[in-house]
């Protein structure tokens, strides 16, 4: 068995969250923040002592889909005061036209790239949490904007949490 099938996959993005910190180096530039739209403002860490063995894998692909950039004001409307919103039968198809899935859908904050090397990984807690972690791989700083995923689960997350990383 390899090293990596042993790590917690959770626990690998923790390290990939907090490695840019450690490194006292500007990983990201916040490329909308003096238009009022800062990345940041988004972002939500997971607590120093997050039990990681509450965490489940990567929700599988086809339970989210990214919302079109010109769909991006709509739902960056819906998400000004809050991480998650409940969204409608008619909403869905002004969202992410042509996507259904199985389960309740939710528009989420994110953060993530404007460029092609970015990513994302959406995991959920035995609590009823979500975590979506953004990140990109660069060898040099990262422009970072506001993203918003439309996620299809069981119920509402009680917490969301949003991270974005950079690795070399």
């Amino acid at each position: 068995m390899n090293i990596r099938d042993r790590i917690p996959r959770p626990l690998i993005w923790a390290c990939i969250v907090f490695l840019p910190l450690s490194c006292r180096q500007p990983a990201v530039n916040d490329i909308n923040a003096s238009k009022g739209h800062s990345a940041k403002e988004w972002q939500q860490v997971l607590p120093s002592d997050t039990d990681w063995s509450i965490w489940h894998g990567s929700l599988d692909r086809s339970q989210w889909e990214l919302v079109p950039a010109s769909n991006e004001l709509e739902a960056e409307a819906l998400l000004r005061t809050t991480a998650v919103v409940a969204l409608s039968d008619d909403q869905i198809p002004r969202l992410v036209p042509m996507k259904r899935a199985n389960g309740v859908p939710f528009l989420v904050r994110a953060i993530g790239s404007t460029w092609g090397t970015d990513g994302f990984e959406l995991h959920t807690s035995s609590l009823g949490e979500l975590w979506i972690a953004g990140g990109a791989l660069s060898h040099q700083t990262v422009p970072i904007e506001r993203r918003a995923i439309v996620v299809w689960l069981e119920r509402m997350p009680v917490r969301v949490y949003v991270t974005f990383s950079v690795a070399e």
